[in-house]
């Protein structure tokens, strides 16, 4: 009975580990540019930038940002010509941020294919890649930053 028990522990173990490793590489869902403006006015977020402008990059639709009120939480959306363009600037901050903690900067990374968490002394930051969108979150309080990224669905 107990070898049955001890056998059923360790799979569920396995299961779960599983779980959250589907769950950490689960593609985001992407919202537009609109989107993001609108959820983040409703929630109080000061909100700058156009959604339809030119910006002073060959690659970039558009970019926004997003702060909360105490200028505690600031969220950058960028909006790329095409997903190769996101997911290469996804990848330059990944290699980035890689440095970083081999060098002793970064304290805490986690990588996985759509989203980057990184952690470094009194700030938490949070970059989400969806289709041509890159979402970047940071802060210094990892619940504020989490908060912001829950109004966004994300």
């Amino acid at each position: 009975m107990m070898k049955a028990v001890k056998k059923w522990g360790v799979m569920l173990m396995i299961f779960a580990m599983f779980l959250s490793i589907a769950a950490c590489s689960k593609k985001p869902k992407k919202i537009t540019a609109e989107e993001f403006r609108t959820k983040l006015e409703a929630a109080s977020y000061d909100v700058s930038g156009d959604e339809n402008a030119p910006t002073n990059s060959d690659n970039l639709n558009s970019i926004l940002v997003g702060t909360d009120k105490d200028m505690n939480v600031a969220i950058i959306y960028y909006s790329y010509l095409n997903k190769a363009d996101a997911k290469k600037e996804f990848d330059s901050r990944k290699s980035d941020l890689q440095a970083a903690k081999e060098a002793g900067i970064v304290t805490n990374l986690n990588i996985s294919d759509y989203k980057i968490v990184s952690e470094q002394n009194t700030s938490y930051a949070v970059v989400i890649r969806a289709d041509e969108v890159l979402i970047m979150a940071g802060g210094s309080d990892s619940t504020a930053v989490n908060d912001a990224l829950k109004i966004l669905g994300l």
